[in-house]
């Protein structure tokens, strides 16, 4: 019996129904597998990332904090140095001989009242354990302590710092020397010696800017610590600092200062005094974070496993096999089928999208190929704006030369005027949009011939063919009739006289010809406008439009990278170049 139970199963399982819900399945677990791995992944990053902010906002407000207290040294600092009482009781205390005592224990006087109203009004109570103001040999000094009970006051000298490791070389160290964490050497035994963060400040005559004394500031560790515990217990972080004096770190831990190496995670910054401040987030509190994920990711896989057991049979029928046939029909869009598919338009919303898509793609069809009748029609209409753009000005011109050469002269000239200008009409009247080179350029020397006759031995033509095989290459039909026109009115005619040299060559696998002369040339400015057609005066609009045109024409015909440059300096002269692809004539 269970054999045959096991047999029937397993026939189940061959069925296309069974096979649909084994991969439903295994699709069902894998995405509930996947969503706990992104979910792991993300929260992982997200737990890192709070865990960097927080340190690093803790570590700012702690900088902030400390910051503030050292600017209140900084300013107890500067008060020393440029006190005029404290600096001439020093000078006074380094040549005792010169002066009376009874001046100099008076200088003494003011300057230890000086002192203490200034360290009350400038740091916290009990911030600054000790200041020492001394001579130079250490052998006469001022100082102070909020709490003289708790310290050794009988000194007879300060001359203990003077053989202190840390003292520094006054020759050599111009500034104020923090000297980090030390053990204080005034306490009442070595025994119960204080650590004390030492700060050893320079003192020069305000008037010669000689050293004149120094002074030793010994800072409770409490100016530290409490900003450390607060921090330490608000977040759960470890706090750490470097001194940049000796290079020794220390972690604050339990209300002390313990050597030690500092984490390489540890997020840091440097306070303006030089020290380093390092702050290590907490790892118990990563730990019951990750915990807390952990479960939420659990609850997330159990969650996606079963309701993707429940609902992808269903969403495979009605979603799965509709989706997928929009994507193929997507896909054959993609590659250029835009015919209409009538098996993607279901009575559902589905289907709608399937019609949409279906519509699209007739409109695209038709845009298409209305796009392909807009861009023959449209170079057909430019090309017929420069059929009839013969211009009006040139021919009265010419005419007018005529009707002056038979009127004055009576010469012969009117026959080569008149022929010339036949021909040129009898290529106007021809419908080819390209001839060969050759005939282009018989074209100009038509056109040239009439102008010379006009302007008489102002004008000279010149041609440079570099290749004889490119004259049979095909080109737009009025190419360089334009070109040289514009050279002529607007380049040389105001100058008086002028040359004008055509060069055909090859640039590469493309045809060169450029037009250039030694008018009186165009700025950046005027080569916009002739490129692009403006005009500010209705008179130039035939130069303006005609060059234009050729340059679009060219670039209707042939695209990018070909078509009209400029370059030009103005009363220098002007170069038209164009590149064309090498089109052999039929």
């Amino acid at each position: 019996m269970a054999h045959k139970k096991q047999a029937s199963i397993i026939q189940k399982m061959k069925t296309l129904r069974g096979r649909l819900m084994l991969i439903s399945l295994a699709f069902a677990l894998l995405t509930s597998l996947t969503a706990a791995l992104c979910a792991s992944i993300l929260s992982q990053h997200y737990l890192r990332n709070e865990q960097r902010q927080t340190a690093q906002s803790g570590l700012d407000l702690l900088s902030a904090d400390i910051e503030n207290d050292l600017s209140m040294v900084r300013s107890l600092v500067g008060w020393i140095q440029t006190d005029t009482t404290v600096n001439s009781c020093l000078r006074q205390l380094n040549y005792p001989a010169s002066r009376s005592t009874s001046t100099v224990s008076n200088l003494r006087y003011q300057s230890w009242g000086r002192l203490s109203s200034e360290v009350s009004n400038t740091i916290h109570t009990y911030t600054v354990q000790r200041v020492l103001i001394s001579c130079l040999d250490g052998s006469a000094f001022i100082q102070y302590t909020p709490l003289p009970g708790l310290y050794n006051n009988t000194l007879q000298d300060a001359s203990v710092i003077l053989h202190e490791s840390y003292f520094p070389d006054w020759s050599k160290s111009q500034d104020v020397v923090w000297c980090g964490l030390q053990d204080d050497p005034f306490t009442a035994s070595s025994e119960n010696a204080n650590k004390v963060f030492v700060l050893m400040v320079p003192i020069r005559s305000l008037t010669s800017s000689t050293l004149v004394g120094w002074a030793y500031i010994a800072i409770t560790p409490d100016f530290l610590s409490s900003r450390l515990q607060a921090a330490a217990s608000s977040s759960g972080l470890s706090a750490f600092i470097t001194f940049n004096g000796t290079g020794e770190t220390f972690q604050y831990r339990d209300h002390s200062y313990i050597h030690a190496l500092l984490p390489e995670k540890a997020s840091s910054t440097t306070l303006s005094n030089g020290w380093v401040i390092s702050i290590l987030p907490s790892d118990a509190n990563l730990l019951r974070s990750r915990m807390s994920y952990l479960w939420l990711i659990l609850l997330i896989f159990l969650a996606v496993f079963v309701t993707g057991i429940l609902f992808i049979p269903e969403l495979n029928r009605l979603i799965g096999v509709p989706v997928r046939k929009i994507l193929d029909k997507i896909g054959k869009v993609s590659e250029g089928d835009f015919s209409r598919d009538e098996s993607i338009e279901w009575d559902n919303e589905l289907g709608d999208i399937g019609r949409g898509i279906n519509t699209l793609s007739e409109r695209v069809q038709k845009l298409m190929d209305k796009k392909v009748q807009d861009e023959k029609a449209k170079q057909e209409l430019q090309y017929q704006i420069l059929q009839s753009q013969i211009n009006p000005h040139f021919m009265y011109n010419t005419l007018n030369t005529i009707k002056w050469m038979a009127t004055i002269q009576g010469a012969d000239g009117i026959a080569d005027v008149s022929t010339a200008l036949s021909r040129l009409l009898k290529n106007v009247a021809r419908g080819e949009s390209t001839i060969p080179l050759r005939q282009e350029l018989s074209l100009v020397d038509d056109y040239f011939k009439i102008m010379q006759y006009r302007y008489g031995g102002n004008i000279v033509l010149r041609k440079d063919i570099r290749d004889e095989s490119l004259l049979e290459c095909l080109v737009p039909r009025f190419l360089l009739q334009p070109i040289v026109e514009n050279a002529i009115f607007h380049g040389i005619e105001p100058k008086g006289k002028g040359t004008i040299t055509i060069v055909i060559s090859r640039s590469g696998a493309d045809l060169s010809a450029s037009v250039r002369d030694d008018g009186i040339g165009m700025d950046e400015k005027e080569i916009q406008k002739v490129l692009t057609g403006q005009k500010d005066d209705p008179h130039e609009f035939f130069r303006h439009i005609g060059i234009a045109n050729v340059n679009q024409r060219v670039r209707l015909n042939y695209g990018k990278p070909y078509g009209l440059t400029i370059t030009s300096e103005p009363g220098k002269f002007t170069c038209m170049h164009f590149l064309l692809p090498v089109v052999p004539a039929r």
